[in-house]
């Protein structure tokens, strides 16, 4: 029977190493040239489980911000990850031989991913693989307006437009044109005030990534101009110096 694997032997300690899974004889001779038999099975490691959990949306094609963690549920360490891009299999990352047990992925384009988790600080052993989506972010949020007060001329920059949104999470910077002159007005409030007479644009964009998508509001708003009238007091008021 050819010998397999490496034997290390001290004093009466006798190693086996570098062998695969499977079922081994081991035969032992002492010096009398008696002959001593035993068997042994080496079982593989349960396969290795891993979770994908916290899955976050990119907002920015320009500097990618999508993120995914993995989580070994089950298996034996220690744990390399590899990371790779399915569009065209481009690996984005390796880590080396790790006892992490977490791994969090950042900075991720929109795309298809494939993470691979090698276990049992091997890396020759099939590895649990899964398959990862990172969908861009896109921003759709309803938009009210809520206060319209004209400006009192037509040169007046005291008009005020103001809007709100319902059921977002997110920090929103609003974009206000003046469609007139294409003056642009922003803020992450959604009050504009002091502002003249006029037709406007909004859009909303996120207020913490500096790139991403935008929401353009297909609706115009006005700011109309009503000038303060000053009505003339046509009651006649009684001379008391004539004496009447």
């Amino acid at each position: 029977m050819p010998q397999v694997g490496t034997v290390n032997m001290k004093e009466r300690t006798i190693v086996f190493s570098g062998l695969n899974a499977g079922k081994y004889s081991i035969q032992i001779l002492d010096s009398c040239n008696n002959k001593l038999e035993l068997s042994a099975i080496l079982t593989e490691p349960a396969a290795a489980k891993i979770n994908i959990t916290n899955i976050v949306k990119t907002s920015c094609s320009e500097t990618p911000n999508g993120s995914f963690t993995v989580n070994i549920a089950q298996g034996v360490g220690p744990f390399k990850y590899v990371l790779v891009k399915r569009d065209n299999n481009k690996e984005i990352f390796k880590s080396d031989f790790t006892n992490l047990p977490t791994w969090m992925f950042n900075n991720l384009s929109e795309g298809d991913y494939n993470i691979a988790v090698y276990s049992n600080n091997s890396d020759k052993c099939k590895p649990v693989e899964k398959r990862i989506r990172i969908e861009e972010y896109v921003l759709e949020v309803e938009v009210k307006m809520t206060k319209n007060i004209p400006a009192t001329s037509e040169d007046a920059k005291n008009g005020i437009l103001q809007f709100s949104v319902t059921d977002t999470k997110i920090a929103l910077q609003y974009i206000l044109t003046n469609l007139m002159n294409n003056q642009v007005y922003s803020n992450t409030t959604g009050l504009f005030d002091n502002i003249p007479a006029g037709r406007y644009s909004l859009a909303l964009k996120r207020a913490d990534t500096n790139c991403g998508d935008m929401q353009k509001i297909n609706e115009v708003f006005t700011i109309a101009s009503t000038p303060v009238q000053i009505i003339e007091d046509t009651t006649i008021k009684r001379d008391t110096s004539k004496g009447w």
